[in-house]
C-alpha cells in the first residue's frame, strides 16, 4: 500500500489534520490549528498536502508564504506530523519533498520552519534525510506549551533552512577523519547521559555535539536534568552559530546522538 499525497480542498481533510496533530503531539483540541484556518491557508497561496493510505488519513504538511527583512518570499512550513503508528515509514520524507514540489511550482526556492533540537528523530529528518542547514537558534519561541511532547521545558527551536531544489539533491556529511566532541557526556545511576558543566571549543572547522537520544524518556523522569540539557543545548549551539558554524547533520549510532557542525555552510548551500 503506497501513501497518496495530494492538496487539502475540503474541510473533511482540514478536520482530518486536526486530527493528526492532536494524535502525534499528545495535545488537546484547543491546542490543534482550526479547521477553518487550514483550509483558508491552503485556498490563498499555501500549500498544505495530505497523505493517505487506502484513503484514510495519516499525514499532512502545511506551509505559507512569509517575507524576510529584506523582502525576500518564501515559505514557512509550520507544522507537519504523521500519526504516531505509521513513525518510521518514510512517510514524513515523502510528504516534505511533495511540499517542496508544490513550493517550486509557485516559483519560491526557499523553504524554512523551526524544530526542538533535542528531538533526535525530527532533527534526523530534517537534517539528515531532507539536507536542510541551521544557523538560527530562537528560544522559547512559543512560551509554554501543554502537548505531552513539549511541556516542562522552554520552547527553544532551530530555524532550517531548505534551498530548493538543490537541498533535496545535496550529497549528505561524509567523512573519515575523526571528529572532536566539543561536550563530552557522563551517564548517572538512572542511565541518562548529563552534560558536562564547562565546555571547550576545540580549534576544529568541524565539531560534533552530543544530545540525549530521548529528551522525553530524559524530562519525563528527571525533569531538572531535562531542564539541564536545555539549558546546555542553548548555550552550545547560540555560541557556536555566532562564530560562523552551521549545522549540517544528525548522526545516530545506537544511543549515541551528535549534531555535526561545521564553520561554514555546505559548498552546494553558498552557492545558491
Amino acid at each position: 500500500m503506497s501513501l497518496v499525497i495530494s492538496p487539502v480542498t475540503t474541510m473533511d481533510d482540514a478536520r482530518a489534520i486536526g486530527s493528526i496533530a492532536i494524535a502525534a503531539w499528545g495535545s488537546g483540541p484547543l491546542d490543534a490549528v482550526p479547521d477553518h484556518m487550514i483550509i483558508t491557508i491552503a485556498r490563498y497561496s499555501g500549500v498544505v498536502l495530505i497523505g493517505k493510505l487506502d484513503n484514510v488519513p495519516v499525514t499532512f504538511c502545511l506551509s505559507f508564504l512569509a517575507q524576510d527583512a529584506n523582502g525576500e518570499l518564501h515559505h514557512h512550513s509550520h507544522i507537519a506530523a504523521t500519526l504516531p503508528a505509521h513513525w518510521g515509514k518514510g512517510y514524513a520524507s515523502q510528504i516534505k519533498r511533495a511540499q517542496a514540489d508544490a513550493v517550486l511550482a509557485q516559483g519560491i526556492k526557499r523553504m524554512t520552519w523551526t524544530y526542538d533540537p533535542l528531538e533526535v528523530r525530527n532533527a534526523r529528518l530534517n537534517l539528515h534525510k531532507l539536507g536542510a542547514v541551521c544557523n538560527t537558534y530562537k528560544p522559547n519561541v512559543y512560551g509554554e506549551m501543554r502537548d505531552a511532547i513539549n511541556i516542562g521545558l522552554d520552547t527553544d527551536r532551530f530555524q532550517v533552512d531548505w534551498h530548493l531544489p538543490h537541498s533535496a539533491a545535496a550529497p549528505r556529511f561524509t567523512t573519515t577523519d575523526p571528529i572532536p566532541t566539543l561536550n563530552p557526556v557522563t551517564v548517572n545511576q538512572a542511565g541518562f547521559i548529563v552534560p558536562p558543566d564547562q565546555y571547550t571549543i576545540p580549534a576544529a572547522k568541524t565539531l560534533r555535539v552530543v544530545v540525549p537520544p530521548s529528551i522525553y524518556d530524559i524530562k519525563t523522569t528527571d525533569l531538572p536534568l531535562g531542564i539541564a540539557w536545555r539549558e546546555h543545548t542553548r548555550d552550545v549551539f547560540t555560541t557556536l552559530f555566532s562564530q560562523g558554524y552551521y549545522a549540517v547533520d544528525m548522526q545516530t549510532a545506537g544511543d549515541d546522538c551528535a549534531y555535526i557542525l561545521q564553520q561554514r555552510a555546505p559548498d552546494w548551500y553558498l552557492t545558491q
